[in-house]
């Protein structure tokens, strides 16, 4: 072993450690937000996660877990399953620069070790601390493990790069096929190193021409297609079809066609194997090894079968038979977006059409469960590269209108219906046809490749590619928000951000302030831009197979994904390959940065080169970055995740919706054990057969929930074409008679049922009610006799069919289960918001009608709301460590409970108000004659038992201000400007006049900074928006302190707030 040879594997393992170090500094100490909270929690009990699955992961992860010493500390193991990875990526990113470098530094240059080294070293930290890559690092996802394979693959292919003339070299592709195999297990993305295989093996086994690059492109792409298409999702369906042949044709069980299908693919490898080896066909042999290495390695996922089986409470899509598991493997239930040909996302809806029969397992053998359809569309309204294709969110058509150049039809579209809102009247039928005409006004082909260009490129890949190597302007996203600024990319340089997010001078300081924001002056960008056309100059094949990962691994990733607009959180995570990959010229940069300096500094140069750029680039990037990446002392997810449970009465039923609300719930009962009698639905799940079948099961200590409903009525085929609602005499109809009347007239596998009643109602028994302690105390005397409500839209699924039918059914078995929804799920059935109940995190179903205003239920129940407010909620203790950060995500639930405690405050103001009133009627008439409060005996009653509270009343209204304002401090979480307004105001009503003026202050602070600022942008949205919501709450501080009595703090603010 050479000298330079020991040095390199050394410096290796110290980047890794250095990588290590800092991510298990910032590592997470419990579950985060998104997929984390299920894949921690199915790891810790190997359970079955999303479409496709992550069985590697998941082994790996519940390896790492049994290290922790107790259920509390899976979390941080489990997390540590990224950071030991991630270090392993940079350790390899660090190898595979050493190794071009070491090819492109002449062999008389005397520092030739010290310039390699460092160049692999500012390559690996530049990896290490590049802001999309940090991410992933410390949290348990599977986009870390990724990395690791994509550099772990990508350096087996210089490995064998670099030993290709020795007759075991070869062994080295199989190593590579078998790490691609594996890797499917985790994530589909390490497939995309096969193209750069295929390249080396020609560079390396040929003389090079260009019809021969051509030829090993598509060798490449038949490669990778024969992995993506044939191994990936053939497997299942050979199995899937195999074993009903076997069951339904030959009698046998189940399973029995799996195995033979397994033997099958076993026997004709074990063929081809001896074959090309018999007949001396050792290329073929070494591809045959491959692709059964690439099967060893996939079979990973016979894990997600027989864990399935075993019905463990997180089963997502149930993949125990071969039919579910290839519905499972070919993600089924996401659709797909065509990629060569198909309509565009206004294309109206023409017919449709049979994509074949749905199998699903029976008693005794696999039954039809009707048919999968898809729509056709008019041919017109059909395109090649169908970039602003279909999608089933309702917000993407402004999405593709505003970025594909549109923006006329939009703002047509807006004019029409905004006028008819603003005259509060329903459009007329020749508003609707043109609004109609409008909404199907078919793009060109021009729009689409101007929406593949400025969204899909620019929007989503360049400004991410940006964020890693100019920097970021803050954390926030936006989504039909303030582009300029929000996710923006941003350098430091005044002279050109100014062109970018706008002047820096006069700055909110929101924006001033943000953690999020991180400038690196362009140095890593053209640090890699110079590394990257040096490597082109000296070792152009070497280079190009670095910009074929580059390219593979981001713009063809994006080209794939075809993503719609207005996606739910931003997506770099999945272009984390491209980035690290250009990490690898920003470290060749060092070797192009010392020939330039040898012309000034000589022999020195390539010390100065390194330390220049250690320092410029990776360190600077660990020093703006370390603050909004590290999340050591972060808890925000479990600890949210018990709030939403602990507001829960015993053996609750929880509605969620996201992923937000719904994993870290998850986490906390599989992996704390912490509320297992509550049983979570997630909404978004329920309409599918699998999910809803499991609430008739009992899970943990979750008994089966009251459904009239049999696993029967939810199979696979029933309802799954939508459920559309038909209203024959507009009457009020039994919920309980339209649920059963739909039920009897189910047709598995019809493309629609029908719900005939748009108007129902259930009856309340009164005393069940009561002997539940669903109601208690006065409350009790609000109680309806019944509970009525409208159900909205045309059509419901089988999802909303579950609700209702459980909503009467628990209401007519004594309403023994408590029911809930998130305060973020709740939206979605308004209709039922007159009888929901604020408590906190969540509302509370209760046979109360308390009146809503629009779709915000208006009856909070203060006791319960102070309590968990102020005694029960955790808040990550965000009062007590420095330089806590919350991204914009993680800041959603916090800015929660922060509107709820101006609610509260708010709800104690009204029973002030309402006592006042009485009592002033009653001073001015006496008591006779005036109605009773519901709950009281008398009106004297009432007097004498709420006014010993009111300054109770006074003291909690400003306890729970308070106590928000202490446990989710303003350089944590800056509070909107609106909330800081509307505390100020209830703190001055309700006497405390010191933490009103000093809130008021700070609220007129924002206001005139957000004012002057965005005039400049005021004829655009973003910036008349916020100029416009400045002024609004200017103006209602200033009117507010006026009808409070505090004039001259109005006078104050209308100083401060002179020419806005």
């Amino acid at each position: 072993m050479t000298s330079f040879t020991r040095l390199n594997r050394i410096m290796g393992w110290v980047v890794f450690a250095i990588a290590l170090l800092v991510y298990t500094l910032t590592l997470e100490p419990s579950v985060s937000l998104w997929d984390c909270g299920e894949f921690a929690s199915a790891a810790y009990k190997l359970q079955v996660v999303h479409p496709p699955g992550a069985p590697l992961f998941l082994l790996i992860g519940r390896l790492f877990s049994l290290m922790a010493s107790s259920p509390e500390n899976a979390g941080y193991w489990m997390n540590m399953v990224s950071a030991v990875a991630s270090a392993g990526c940079v350790m390899f990113t660090f190898w595979i620069t050493t190794y071009f470098a070491e090819r492109m530094v002449s062999d008389d240059n005397q520092l030739k070790t010290l310039l390699v080294l460092g160049a692999g070293t500012v390559a690996a930290l530049t990896n290490t601390f590049i802001d999309t890559f940090w991410f992933s690092a410390v949290e348990s996802e599977v986009y870390a493990l990724s990395s690791f394979f994509t550099t772990l693959t990508f350096w087996a292919v210089l490995r064998w790069w670099k030993t290709a003339e020795d007759i075991k070299s070869d062994r080295w592709l199989v190593f590579i096929a078998y790490m691609i195999g594996l890797s499917l297990g985790n994530h589909m993305l390490n497939m995309l190193v096969i193209p750069c295989v295929c390249l080396a093996y020609y560079f390396r086994k040929n003389t090079i021409t260009s019809n021969g690059v051509i030829m090993a492109l598509v060798a490449a792409a038949i490669s990778l297609g024969f992995v993506m298409k044939i191994i990936y999702p053939g497997i299942p369906w050979l199995m899937a079809r195999m074993d009903r042949l076997f069951v339904n044709d030959f009698g046998l069980p189940f399973y029995s066609g799996t195995i033979a299908a397994i033997v099958l693919i076993g026997l004709l490898a074990g063929f081809l194997l001896f074959y090309t080896h018999s007949k001396g066909k050792r290329n073929w042999n070494i591809v045959v090894m491959s692709a059964l290495c690439v099967i060893i390695g996939y079979s990973s996922y016979a894990m997600v079968i027989i864990r399935s089986k075993a019905n463990p409470a997180i089963d997502m899509n149930n993949p125990e038979d071969p039919y579910k598991f290839y519905g499972y493997i070919t993600r089924e239930q996401y659709g797909d977006r065509p990629l060569v040909y198909g309509p565009y996302f206004n294309a109206p809806e023409e017919d449709t059409k049979s994509l074949g029969t749905r199998y699903f397992k029976g008693k005794n053998q696999y039954e039809e469960g009707g048919e999968n359809y898809d729509y056709t569309y008019p041919d017109e309204y059909l395109t090649l590269f169908p970039r602003m294709g279909k999608s089933n969110k309702s917000n993407d058509a402004r999405g593709f209108r505003e970025y594909g150049g549109m923006s006329d039809v939009q703002n047509s579209i807006d004019e029409i219906q905004g006028l008819a809102q603003q005259q509060q009247r329903a459009m007329t039928s020749e508003e609707q046809e043109e609004s109609q005409y409008l909404n199907y006004e078919k793009p060109t082909f021009g729009n689409n490749l101007r929406y593949f260009f400025n969204y899909q490129l620019r929007y989503m890949y360049l400004r991410y590619f940006m964020w890693n190597f100019v920097g970021r302007f803050n954390d926030q996203q936006a989504v039909m928000g303030n582009t300029r600024f929000d996710g923006n990319w941003y350098s430091g340089l005044p002279f050109i951000d100014y062109f970018v997010v706008g002047p820096q001078k006069g700055l909110p300081d929101f924006y001033k302030n943000q953690k999020g924001k991180n400038a690196y002056f362009f140095l890593p960008l053209l640090l890699g831009i110079l590394g990257l056309i040096f490597h082109l100059k000296a070792k152009k094949y070497d280079f190009w197979l670095v910009m074929t990962l580059f390219i593979f691994t981001g713009l063809l990733i994006n080209v794939y994904m075809n993503q719609p607009p207005y996606e739910p959180r931003e997506r770099d995570y999945a272009l984390v390959g491209s980035f690290q990959t250009f990490c690898i010229w920003v470290g060749l940069g060092v070797l192009a940065l010392a020939e330039i300096l040898r012309k000034f500094m000589g022999k020195i140069s390539a010390i100065a080169a390194t330390v220049i750029s250690l320092l410029l680039v990776p360190g600077n990037m660990g020093y703006q970055n370390w603050d909004d990446h590290d999340r050591s002392g972060r808890t925000i997810g479990i600890d949210m995740a018990k709030n939403f449970l602990g507001s829960l009465e015993p053996n609750a039923v929880l509605f969620c919706n996201g992923d937000n609300d719904t994993y870290p719930l998850w986490y906390a009962q599989n992996v704390e054990g912490f509320r297992k009698d509550v049983r979570i639905i997630n909404q978004s799940l329920l309409p599918t057969d699998w999910y809803s079948s499991v609430l008739l099961n009992k899970v943990y200590a979750s008994e089966p929930l009251p459904l009239t409903l049999t696993k029967k009525d939810l199979q696979t085929g029933s309802f799954d074409g939508g459920i559309e609602i038909i209203d024959p005499d507009g009457e009020v109809t039994s919920l309980a008679s339209a649920v059963k009347q739909v039920i009897e007239e189910n047709n598995p596998g019809a493309e629609r049922n029908y719900f005939k009643a748009r108007k129902v109602s259930f009856p309340v028994n009164r005393k069940a009610v009561i002997a539940s302690g669903l109601v208690r105390g006065k409350d009790t005397s609000e109680i309806v006799n019944q509970i009525q409500y409208s159900i909205g839209g045309s059509y419901i699924s089988k999802g909303d069919l579950v609700l209702m039918d459980l909503i009467c059914e628990n209401a007519r078995q004594g309403w023994k289960r408590p029911i809930y929804f998130t305060s973020v799920s709740g939206y979605d059935f308004y209709d039922l918001n007159d009888y929901l109940q604020l408590e906190g995190l969540v509302y509370k179903f209760v046979p109360i009608r308390g009146g809503s205003n629009q779709r915000q239920p208006q009856r909070v129940a203060e006791d319960k709301l102070y309590k968990n407010l102020v005694k029960n909620y955790r808040y990550c203790g965000m009062k007590e460590k420095k330089n806590f950060f919350l991204d914009d995500k993680a800041a959603y639930v916090p800015g929660d409970l922060q509107q709820m405690a101006s609610l509260l405050a708010r709800s104690y103001l009204g029973k002030i108000s309402y006592y006042n009133q009485y009592a002033r009627v009653v001073a001015e008439k006496g008591s006779g004659g005036i109605p009773v409060p519901p709950g009281y005996a008398s009106v004297d009653a009432f007097l004498a038992i709420e006014g010993k509270k009111i300054a109770e009343y006074r003291k909690k209204g400003i306890e729970v201000i308070g106590h928000i304002l202490t446990e989710i401090p303003e350089n944590v979480m800056p509070m909107r400007k609106e909330y800081k307004a509307d505390y100020g105001l209830v703190l001055l009503e309700l006497g405390d006049t010191k933490t009103a003026k000093k809130t008021l202050d700070l609220a007129v602070k924002d206001c005139t900074q957000y004012a002057r600022y965005f005039v400049r942008w005021e004829d655009e949205t973003f910036g008349a928006r916020e100029v416009q919501s400045s002024r609004e709450t200017l103006k209602g501080i200033i009117d507010g302190c006026n009808q409070l009595g505090r004039k001259d703090w109005a006078a104050e603010f209308t100083k401060l707030s002179k020419g806005i």
